[in-house]
Parts: structure tokens; C-alpha cells; sequence
């Protein structure tokens, strides 16, 4: 086993930017011990999911181009990019003197409901505006 043989496996494991994690970048260290080969790799999205599935498609990968018998051990982590973009971002212009916003879902009759807290001058009492929005 070698690095490039590993590093040629894995161009056939893809991700949702690009067409493979090798170009994409998202290849960070392997490691190889005898039959043990250890990859470090990132995922574009922070879900279990999407990590798990390029755990095992490295480990399929690996196993039916390079070495059938061998120990992979895949780390993997998330990418500084996924959790910029993952970062809840308000859009567009502020509302002025609105403070907090909470979304919840009312019981009965099922409906959403977001809370604006405003306060309307420094020291004065503030209030509470909610808006509902049926399901």
C-alpha cells in the first residue's frame, strides 16, 4: 500500500461541491502502518449523516481499490467553510431597537408565532410584538 494508491481510491469518493474530496481539498493527512491506514478527511456539512457516509465511502473506497484485508480508520472533522455558511445570519437591514426573536410553534390551533422584543427608549419598559403565521 501506498499514499498515492490511496490517494487515487479516494478521487472516487465525492462531495456536494466538488466532484471528488481529493480536489476539493478535503483530504488532510494518511497514515499508513503495515495493514492500518488511517485518513483524515473533512466534511463539508456538520450533520451525522453527512459525516458517516463519507466514513464509509472512504472505507469502501479503500477496500475495493486498494487492500481488500485492511484496518482503515477514518477521522473525520468539519471544515472551517461549512460552519461559516452553517452560522445563523440575519438578512437584510435590522429593525431598529428590536432586540431578540423567538420563533415557537402554538399547540392550538397549530400555528407559528415569532416574538420581536422592542424596547422603545433606553430605561423605558419594553414590549412584546408577535406576529402569527398559520402552518
Amino acid at each position: 500500500m501506498k499514499k498515492g494508491d490511496i490517494l487515487k481510491a479516494l478521487e472516487s469518493v465525492g462531495n456536494s461541491t466538488e466532484s471528488n474530496i481529493v480536489t476539493a481539498d478535503l483530504v488532510r493527512n494518511i497514515q499508513i502502518f503495515g495493514d492500518e491506514v488511517i485518513v483524515d478527511a473533512e466534511s463539508m456539512s456538520p450533520t451525522l449523516q453527512a459525516k458517516k457516509k463519507l466514513e464509509v465511502d472512504i472505507m469502501k473506497a479503500i477496500h475495493d481499490k486498494v487492500a481488500e484485508k485492511a484496518k482503515v480508520v477514518v477521522n473525520v472533522s468539519v471544515s472551517e467553510k461549512s460552519k461559516e455558511t452553517a452560522a445563523n445570519v440575519i438578512k437584510g437591514a435590522p429593525i431598529p431597537s428590536a432586540e431578540n426573536f423567538v420563533r415557537c410553534l402554538c399547540a392550538n390551533p397549530p400555528m407559528w408565532a415569532t416574538c420581536i422584543k422592542i424596547s422603545t427608549m433606553p430605561g423605558n419598559t419594553s414590549f412584546c410584538l408577535a406576529l402569527f403565521f398559520s402552518k
